[in-house]
C-alpha cells in the first residue's frame, strides 16, 4: 500500500502525516525459529529418535511384504555360514526355464507313481512357518488327490537355510527315506505338524526321536538315529546339492515348487497348485 503525505523518521520510528493525523510504523522484529531455540543436546536426541522411527517403518514394511508374499526369504546358508544375497520377489507363478522333469531325483525322497505324467519338485525348510502353512493347505491335498491316485509324483528337495534345526531335521529326513521310503511322507507330515519356534533349538535328538516313534517302532527309530550319526556328512552334502540345484532354477526362499513347467514361489494355496497340475496333465 502507498501513502501520500509527509514522512519524518526518528530512530526506528517513522511518522507519516496524512490529513493532519500522524500514523506510526514500527520495524517488526523477527521471531526466533523453532530450530534456533533447540539446544545442541536436544537437537542431537531429536535426530536419533527420527532415525529410529524411520528404521522401524522400513522394518515394518519389509515384514509386511514377507507375510503377504507367503514366502520365507533366504538369509544365511547354515552349511557355509555365508549370507545369500538373493531376494525373493514374493508370491508369483512363472514359466521361465522351470521344468520339473529336469530336476535331479538321485538320493531324494520321491513319492508317487514313478511313471506319473506330472512331476512336482518341492523345496522346503523344516523350520519355515510358510512351509508349514503350505503343508497343511496344499501338500496334503496334492498327496491325496494326485499322488495317491497315480497322476503325480512328488520330489522332496531340501532348502535348509534357517538354522541348525533345519540341518538336523534334513539329515533325519534322509535317514528316514533310506530306512522306510513307504513311510517317508507320513513322517514328513508329523514333523511339520509339530514344528517348533524358529531357531529355538527345539529339534533336539530327544524331540525328533519322540516324533519319529509316532510313525515307527523303537527298533526302526534306533536305526534311523544310527544312520544320522554314521551318514550325517553324506546327507549334508546331498542337502547342499538340493539347495544349489534349487538356486539354479530360481529358488530364493521357501516354500517353492516347480509343477511341470510352472514355478510357484511362496505358499499361495491349493487352488494355484491345482491349476498348475491340471494344466500339466492336459499338456498345456
Amino acid at each position: 500500500m502507498c501513502f501520500v503525505g509527509t514522512q519524518y523518521t526518528k530512530g526506528k520510528i517513522t511518522y507519516f502525516f496524512m490529513n493532519e493525523q500522524p500514523v506510526t510504523k514500527v520495524d517488526a522484529q523477527k521471531s526466533p525459529s523453532l530450530l534456533s531455540m533447540l539446544t545442541p543436546k536436544i537437537a542431537y536426541w531429536l535426530g536419533i529418535v527420527t532415525m529410529l522411527l524411520v528404521d522401524l517403518l522400513v522394518g515394518f514394511g519389509i515384514l509386511l511384504w514377507i507375510v503377504l508374499s507367503g514366502s520365507h526369504l533366504t538369509t544365511t546358508d547354515t552349511t557355509t555360514g555365508k549370507t545369500n544375497s538373493n531376494t525373493n520377489t514374493g508370491g508369483t507363478v512363472k514359466t521361465a526355464t522351470a521344468d520339473a522333469s529336469k530336476v535331479t531325483t538321485t538320493n531324494d525322497p520321491v513319492v508317487g507313481n514313478a511313471d506319473a505324467k506330472v512331476t512336482i519338485a518341492y523345496w522346503y525348510d523344516f523350520q519355515c512357518p510358510f512351509c508349514q502353512r503350505n503343508e497343511k493347505d496344499t501338500i496334503s491335498k496334492i498327496l491325496s488327490n494326485y499322488v495317491d491316485t497315480g497322476k503325480v509324483k512328488l520330489v522332496f528337495k531340501d532348502f535348509a537355510f534357517l538354522g541348525a534345526d533345519s540341518t538336523t531335521l534334513g539329515q533325519y529326513s534322509r535317514a528316514v527315506w533310506d530306512t522306510a521310503p513307504d513311510k517317508y511322507a507320513e513322517w514328513h507330515t508329523v514333523i511339520f505338524e509339530n514344528q517348533g519356534q524358529e531357531n529355538s533349538g527345539w529339534a533336539t535328538q530327544e524331540v525328533i526321536e519322540g516324533l519319529t516313534k509316532q510313525v515307527f517302532d523303537d527298533a526302526t527309530t534306533a536305526k534311523i538315529v544310527d544312520l544320522v550319526k554314521t551318514n550325517g556328512t553324506t546327507y549334508l552334502a546331498e542337502m547342499t546339492s538340493d539347495k544349489t540345484e534349487g538356486s539354479s532354477f530360481g529358488v530364493t526362499g521357501t516354500p517353492a515348487m516347480i509343477i511341470g513347467t510352472q514355478f510357484i514361489n511362496g505358499a499361495q494355496g491349493y487352488a494355484v497348485a491345482q491349476a498348475a497340475i491340471e494344466s500339466a496333465l492336459s499338456g498345456k
